[in-house]
């Protein structure tokens, strides 16, 4: 669950969704209209008590940490490292991207726009909402403690004795190696193995310190059917469209060939015109049932590979229209798919 701005959260631009075509379902609401506040102990013993019922392992965390080390939306994981009876498994991961406008034009940053259709005004200044810079050892360190007691924590997910963490997109981080070399330094020092690192979404890049890759849905599929946004200028205000069944077909015939663990995530369903108005990608004929075969099939895909981690995306992004989460119109369709791709994968094996 994100927020973009001053008040806002993907509720905000969930609730204010509008259908762009026909047949184009918006908005999507979650069962009973729960639109939860993730501050409060009740929210979090809720979204536990759906993972234990339905077999989610844990919950991986987007962690914000910029320029001179600001953080935001920080505040669900720290209490939920206070609330220790909260049985929730989570681990972290960091989106190491700048925020900006969406007239920005911020070079070397991986830099992603916020909610395109809650920009107000003319085109002003440099559009940097929050600057990504990496600094040096002393900002390495300063991150590292901040994460420690996370680590630390009883319910933060490890590979071994080493914690997990993934970020996004390595190849604009020039300081990678040289970071994560001075991390598992201090990760040893505070009792760890080191750090399991998973670069996802980072395109293959070799970088020494990577412990794994993931192949990150449904942007693979995506980059590799649209055009990137920055120099798809000709059809700005055309909405992109995807059929579930071609995207499923795409993700599960991909293959990222490496001398690293690769991890091949999926996605439940996805729409992003809440936020990105008609400059969104919208992937139509979604349907819980689909997802089953795809997340069985996803399953022995990496089971091939004998990965003990499959990720899915997401939770709960609402204002993308991707989660596994409750909504009106399929009840806990989305989460059901998990015990059934759990029990039925080993057969795919064999096909």
């Amino acid at each position: 669950m994100n927020g973009g701005g001053d008040g806002y959260t993907d509720w905000t631009a969930m609730c204010r969704a509008h259908p762009l075509f026909e047949g184009h379902k918006q908005p999507k609401m979650p069962m009973d209209n729960y639109m939860y506040d993730l501050m409060q102990k009740e929210t979090m013993l809720w979204q536990a008590g759906l993972m234990k019922k339905f077999g989610v392992y844990g919950l991986c965390f987007y962690h914000y940490w910029f320029k001179n080390g600001r953080r935001i939306l920080e505040k669900p994981a720290e209490n939920l490292h206070i609330w220790k009876d909260v049985d929730m498994p989570f681990c972290f991961c960091w989106a190491n991207a700048g925020w900006s406008r969406s007239w920005s034009n911020i070079p070397n940053q991986g830099a992603r726009t916020w909610t395109e259709v809650y920009e107000k005004g003319e085109a002003s200044g440099n559009g940097i909402l929050m600057e990504q810079s990496y600094g040096d050892e002393k900002e390495w360190i300063e991150h590292f403690e901040y994460l420690c007691p996370f680590f630390q924590d009883e319910w933060y997910i490890k590979k071994g004795n080493k914690p997990v963490f993934l970020t996004y997109d390595t190849r604009y981080i020039l300081c990678m190696d040289e970071m994560l070399q001075c991390w598992n330094r201090l990760a040893v020092k505070n009792g760890f193995d080191g750090i399991y690192v998973i670069g996802a979404g980072c395109g293959g890049k070799d970088i020494e310190s990577l412990d794994a890759y993931l192949v990150m849905e449904p942007n693979t599929v995506f980059c590799s059917v649209f055009r990137a946004k920055t120099a798809d200028k000709e059809q700005q205000g055309t909405t992109k469209i995807i059929a579930y069944e071609d995207f499923c077909e795409k993700s599960l015939s991909y293959t990222l060939q490496n001398n690293k663990t690769v991890y091949y995530s999926g996605m439940t369903c996805y729409d992003d015109t809440p936020r990105r108005g008609k400059n969104g990608i919208v992937v139509i004929n979604d349907h819980p049932e689909k997802f089953k075969v795809y997340l069985t099939k996803l399953y022995a895909k990496n089971a091939v590979l004998k990965n003990e981690y499959v990720f899915i995306n997401a939770w709960n992004e609402w204002g993308e229209g991707m989660h596994l989460e409750p909504d009106q119109e399929f009840g806990y369709g989305y989460l059901q798919a998990i015990p059934y791709a759990e029990q039925h994968y080993r057969e795919e094996l064999y096909r």
